[in-house]
């Protein structure tokens, strides 16, 4: 949420970014929420929780693997 406050007051950030990195953390919430994790703190957002949300995207929400990688950029 305070990265995409940021992103709004930057010039140089095109609002498609804005707009993507907002999905982005709509589908994180998600995922977050449905797998019972909503106070994981981003801290220990690490490599297995990752793999978990990538496995997520492709099995539940039946994402190609171009959507999982972009979701993936944006995270880290």
């Amino acid at each position: 949420e305070l990265y995409l406050k940021q992103l709004r007051k930057d010039p140089d950030i095109s609002d498609g970014t804005r707009e993507t990195y907002a999905v982005v953390l709509k589908k994180v919430e998600h995922w977050l929420k449905e797998t019972k994790q909503a106070d994981l703190p981003a801290v220990r957002w690490g490599a297995g929780t990752m793999e978990k949300y990538r496995t997520w995207m492709r099995i539940d929400e039946k994402r190609m693997p171009a959507t999982i990688r972009k979701h993936t950029q944006v995270i880290k």
